[in-house]
């Protein structure tokens, strides 16, 4: 996978999954704030889950890349969980409506379905996400925007965050 290694050779999470999702520029601010910021709490963690699963991240992926951006003092709660989620609606390939979620290939809000059903639900009435990428924070407050470019800069080159670093 050509440019997703950080500066120590590995393979750099970020990186990864922009391979995949597209750059962070393209993704909600708020998935950003949930990855570096926010208590990886339940509600947290189903937003991120969602967003990397229907934006066909593997769930290995997803963890890794949350490990990294989040900190290794999670680690545990967070692997637990998105397996947890992923799992959940693997297991249910019929089912409809779990969550929703923002699909950066067709930048609308969706609704996360079972693999057999329809993949390009629209949430109706229309979520609009208001601030999308790390410049979006700028309109929250630029304390954030600092701490987001900063901390998205430094999982970029090294692979990893820790908060202390900032």
């Amino acid at each position: 996978m050509a440019g997703a290694e950080d500066i120590l050779g590995g393979v750099n999470p970020v990186k990864t999954v922009e391979d995949i999702v597209g750059g962070v520029e393209e993704w909600p601010t708020y998935i950003l704030l949930h990855l570096i910021v926010d208590d990886p709490d339940g509600r947290v963690m189903q937003n991120v889950a969602a967003f990397l699963y229907g934006n066909d991240v593997s769930v290995e992926k997803a963890v890794d890349l949350y490990i990294a951006c989040r900190g290794r003092q999670y680690a545990p709660r967070i692997r637990e969980a998105l397996w947890s989620w992923y799992k959940t609606w693997d297991g249910q390939p019929r089912g409809s409506q779990f969550a929703w979620y923002y699909n950066t290939k067709v930048k609308r809000v969706l609704w996360l379905n079972g693999r057999e059903r329809c993949q390009v639900e629209l949430v109706r009435p229309v979520v609009c996400i208001p601030e999308i990428g790390i410049q979006g924070a700028k309109n929250i407050g630029p304390v954030w925007w600092k701490e987001l470019d900063k901390a998205i800069g430094l999982v970029r080159l090294k692979g990893a965050f820790e908060k202390k670093q900032l």
